[in-house]
């Protein structure tokens, strides 16, 4: 199998060029567009692509076939690739246009998330999900349920709740707000960048007895260099007090 990649940047006709490759394809065989999946990262980016797809097919199929504004720089190099005259690109124009009007669900050009969410239903019993299962997109609302869970947790597991005791004590330490949930979710929002991502998978295998000795550690670090600061700034008072 071989592939061909278009790189280049934008505004140059990316989506252009692959409307086109579209294009030749269903041309050439109206039932194909069953079996060609395109994926978009946004879903402004698969409503234009859909959006031109289409409108390009209406334009062919019509009396003035190559005439429109869309499809006018299109037809001569969909004769060329395709090898069809004009009058057959017309009459495959609608018919594949009718096929993927009546057929709409099979017509794929979507985002790369919609595309995962219909693989993952489709398997849900083998990935261990319920069958209704939802995908929750609003973040805040996900964070702030994985805290509830956790901190109902504390007071059971004594492990769990050792660390949140430390946690909440090093807040007040630092004259931060007692409010242990909202500095959780303050947290928790930072694994949610893409950066904070790839490390993940570096944490997965760490004890709750490792990440206290981690907060052990960076404590004293914090401390240490706190310290520093307070040194050299004495210092530097010192300097200025006693300079000549």
């Amino acid at each position: 199998m071989s592939f061909t990649v278009y790189k280049s940047s934008a505004g140059s006709g990316k989506t252009y060029t692959l409307v086109k490759e579209y294009l030749n394809i269903i041309l050439q065989d109206t039932d194909s567009f069953r079996n060609i999946l395109a994926v978009t990262f946004t879903n402004k980016a698969a409503g234009e692509m859909k959006h031109r797809v289409l409108s390009c097919l209406e334009e062919l199929s019509g009396p003035l076939a190559g005439k429109g504004k869309t499809t006018r720089p299109l037809l001569p190099s969909l004769i060329a690739e395709t090898g069809l005259g004009e009058t057959e690109i017309s009459v495959r124009a609608a018919e594949v246009l009718k096929k993927i009007l009546h057929n709409y669900s099979d017509f794929s050009i979507g985002t790369i998330d919609s595309f995962s969410h219909r693989i993952i239903r489709a398997f849900a019993h083998d990935f261990g999900l319920p069958v209704n299962f939802k995908v929750e997109l609003d973040a805040d609302e996900l964070i702030e349920t994985a805290v509830d869970l956790l901190l109902d947790k504390a007071g059971d597991d004594e492990q769990l709740t050792s660390l949140l005791v430390n946690f909440l004590e090093n807040n007040l330490e630092d004259d931060k707000s007692w409010a242990i949930d909202k500095s959780l979710m303050d947290f928790s929002k930072l694994l949610l960048d893409e950066e904070s991502q790839q490390q993940l998978p570096k944490l997965r295998n760490l004890s709750m007895d490792d990440f206290k000795h981690i907060a052990g550690f960076l404590r004293k670090k914090t401390k240490e260099f706190e310290r520093s600061l307070q040194e050299e700034a004495g210092c530097l008072e010192c300097n200025l007090r006693f300079r000549p």
